[in-house]
């Protein structure tokens, strides 16, 4: 069996040309920094999000009744447990591979997370007249000054 290398497609070609260009330049470093950590940020993203959808698929086909088509019903689990194998070792690898950054960005994505739940929480407890609005207001401040950062 012949190896054949993946072929790339015209725009990341043509990006990975650009960035290759501007990476002999001092001036475009913090431009090709923040580049980067864009693309690294929605690698992760993308991957986690179709880690989330693999598993919740799963858990509705476990809870399908398995007489209305089993085979096709296997077909599908088989496809969503493929997925969710190679969305995890894909994150897997590139934690491997910067270690680091993968760090920093887990540690944000949880403070977001936990910033998130504390603002519902917030406002279930404000509808629920746990608080004035003066309080409400200003921990809804700081909570949405505190994400935006």
């Amino acid at each position: 069996m012949k190896f054949v290398p993946l072929k790339k497609n015209l725009f990341v070609r043509g990006e990975l040309w650009v960035i290759h260009f501007l990476s002999h330049y001092d001036w475009s470093l913090t431009w090709l920094m923040k580049y980067q950590n864009l693309r690294f940020s929605n690698h992760i993203q993308y991957d986690i999000a179709g880690i989330l959808m693999a598993r919740n698929a799963l858990k509705v086909i476990a809870l399908t009744d398995l007489t209305l088509n089993k085979k096709n019903l296997n077909r599908v689990k088989n496809l969503y447990e493929g997925r969710l194998s190679r969305r995890q070792k894909r994150l897997k690898d590139f934690s491997d591979l910067y270690p680091e950054f993968y760090q920093n960005y887990q540690y944000l994505l949880f403070q977001q997370v936990g910033l998130i739940c504390a603002l519902k929480q917030l406002q279930i407890d404000f509808e629920a007249a746990k608080m004035s609005s003066k309080v409400y207001n200003k921990l809804h401040d700081r909570l949405h000054h505190a994400l935006k950062q």
